[in-house]
Parts: structure tokens; sequence; C-alpha cells
């Protein structure tokens, strides 16, 4: 489904970008 496959996206985007502001 690519609704699904772009919410997981976009999920995963924000805890990579967690992840860089954090370190």
């Amino acid at each position: 489904d690519d609704t699904t496959f772009e919410k997981q996206s976009a999920l995963f985007a924000l805890a990579v970008s967690d992840i860089l502001l954090i370190n």
C-alpha cells in the first residue's frame, strides 16, 4: 500500500532526524 509506505518513510525520516539532533 503506497500510503502505508509513505507513512513509514515519514516516521523513519523523523526518527533519523531525531537521532541526528540528539547526537
